[in-house]
């Protein structure tokens, strides 16, 4: 189970404390996995603690989290962390607090025997812990891959940490074709690492490497939903002159550089410092992440000026930042429309389609591009609104549209359609009947209800009537506190029937709103009245090639649902 361990301190023994120590200890199985663990331990770790360790984590998934790894230690009582630092650095031994609380024991101990530990003598004892670890690490060095211990150093700044050792060590692969296929993509994308041996984000491309895809550009290109160009302007580009602020944060860095243009992406050691001391000084005054859309228009046109970093604490002005809101709220109700019209999708498929589909837009429009189609949909937005303004009262239960658009006059009688809840409200009061309490009625169109009134606009009874099929006829008739009407009321309602029989059109327009408005729920209702402008601005303005229905069909592949076929889907 396993091929090597050391231990640092190397020289304490086997004597034991009444405290927890501190320890280091470096393992490879005998598959040829590295650990190296930090232990807190009474006594120094042994190998039987090294063999516990191992058959806990040595056949692990090699991407393991490393919480996830510690936690499964605790299980096991052991007061140990997974590391993940350069186990070749010898500060990573010899720190202070380790080589501290050696000489500590090593005092205690001589104090027991009753000797002295002078300076010269703990000097000397610090000596041999380095002279120790060195010979120590110097021999399980050499039993390491050679092969994965230089691709771990190229990437890690010279130095090796495990998971890059482990990543290049390929285990399980013997004929060293997925050994050599890793070293030549962290060759071609060194931009990649540190994460791409254990980000579990990656898997995608570490599955790509390994077989050997001859697309790779295109699988990171996805991955990053980041245009070709971008990921091909990283080739090749050294750890060391990228930075290592984005080591981090690779997902950040082709966001960033697919807003600038081909030209001024940096390529050079030189230009990647000024990038880099633009982007963190942009960020300093702003008081914002660089990736926020307002920064990110700032580097760009710090870029096309060759990033001026003496000017730049005075180039960002009102400008950029309207165009970052107009360019946030675009995308956000982008975003909106998208959710609303995959409504039958899993919520959580859902946002992860709704915000691939937005990137895909996003990424085919530089940021100058993406403000105008910003503002252009702003202003048809507002269009929309001002030419729904009506309907959306219909929509959100504000009204009801009335069977006739004017009120119905007699000679002694003139008939008012009411549509509002106050005006049934007012009619009750007037009336002494029960009238408010048919508001949803009224707005389900199943009652429409009038007010019979004389040529002075005095109230003289309320009407109840009911459309059906296209026929409308009188379902309640009634005079002041709910007694029979007068004759001239109840002649000028039947004259009123007999008109509405005749105007098919106006009630056939009532019977359509009462079935494609009136029979929805009203939270459905709510929704219409809120992204039927919304999304009758992007169709509007969107470009044929990125229409609406393009972005949820990417939205769709991507959470692999689709719409069911007796889904009672919400239409507008």
């Amino acid at each position: 189970m396993i091929r090597q361990w050391i231990s640092f301190p190397p020289a304490v023994g086997t004597v034991r404390t009444s405290r927890l120590r501190h320890f280091l200890v470096l393992i490879e199985t005998s598959r040829g996995r590295l650990l190296f663990v930090s232990l807190r331990a009474k006594a120094a770790p042994d190998e039987g603690t090294a063999a516990r360790i191992v058959a806990l984590l040595g056949d692990c998934d090699p991407y393991l989290d490393i919480s996830i790894a510690n936690a499964l230690l605790d299980e096991l009582g052991l007061h140990a962390q997974i590391l993940d630092c350069p186990f070749d650095r010898e500060d990573e031994w010899l720190a202070t607090p380790i080589a501290a609380e050696a000489v500590l024991d090593e005092t205690l101990t001589r104090t027991r025997r009753g000797q002295q530990l002078g300076e010269t003598d703990r000097l000397r004892f610090k000596e041999q812990l380095r002279c120790g670890w060195q010979t120590g690490f110097s021999e399980a060095i050499v039993r390491l891959d050679g092969i994965a211990v230089e691709a771990a150093r190229t990437v890690g700044g010279g130095y090796c940490r495990p998971s890059p050792y482990n990543y290049f060590r390929a285990i399980g692969a013997p004929d060293g074709i997925r050994q050599r296929n890793r070293i030549q993509a962290a060759a071609v994308f060194p931009f990649l690492f540190p994460l791409l041996p254990t980000d579990p984000w990656l898997a995608p491309v570490r599955r790509a490497i390994d077989d050997g895809e001859p697309r790779l550009v295109d699988v990171l290109a996805w991955r990053f939903a980041a245009p070709k160009a971008v990921i091909r302007s990283l080739r090749h580009q050294p750890a060391t002159s990228i930075g290592p602020q984005w080591a981090s944060r690779p997902n950040s860095l082709t966001k960033i550089l697919t807003d600038i243009l081909a030209g001024h992406r940096p390529q050079t050691p030189e230009m990647w410092q000024s990038f880099n001391t633009t982007a963190d000084l942009i960020a300093k005054i702003s008081g914002r992440p660089i990736e926020c859309t307002s920064n990110r228009l700032w580097l760009r046109a710090a870029a096309q000026q060759g990033y001026p970093v003496a000017d730049i604490a005075g180039s960002a002005d009102d400008e950029l930042e309207r165009a970052a809101r107009d360019i946030d709220e675009f995308r956000g109700r982008l975003a909106d429309a998208l959710n609303y019209k995959l409504h039958f999708v899993t919520e959580s498929i859902r946002a992860l389609a709704v915000a691939a589909a937005v990137r895909a837009l996003v990424i085919a429009h530089n940021p100058i591009r993406l403000t105008r189609l910003a503002r252009r949909w702003r202003d048809a937005y507002i269009r929309e609104q001002a030419r729904f303004s009506d309907e959306r009262q219909l929509w959100i239960g504000a009204l009801w549209p009335a069977v006739m658009s004017v009120a119905y006059e007699t000679a002694t009688r003139r008939i008012v359609c009411l549509t509002t809840a106050a005006e049934l409200v007012a009619e009750g009061k007037e009336m002494h009947n029960c009238v408010a309490g048919y508001v949803g009625s009224c707005l389900k169109g199943r009652s429409q209800i009038w007010s019979v009134q004389d040529l002075d606009g005095k109230h003289c009874s309320t009407l109840e009537t009911r459309v059906k099929e296209g026929f409308i006829r009188i379902a309640q008739h009634a005079g002041p506190k709910n007694v029979n009407p007068t004759g001239s009321c109840t002649e000028a309602a039947n004259s009123l029937i007999s008109h509405l029989r005749d105007q098919t059109a106006e009630v056939n327009k009532y019977a359509r709103w009462k079935q494609s408005i009136a029979s929805r729920p009203m939270n459905e209702r709510t929704l219409i009245a809120l992204y039927k402008p919304i999304i009758a601005a992007f169709d509007e303005t969107l470009p044929k090639q990125w229409s609406l229905e393009r972005l949820l069909s990417i939205a769709k592949d991507q959470s692999g649902e689709k719409q069911p076929r007796q889904s009672a889907a919400i239409s507008i």
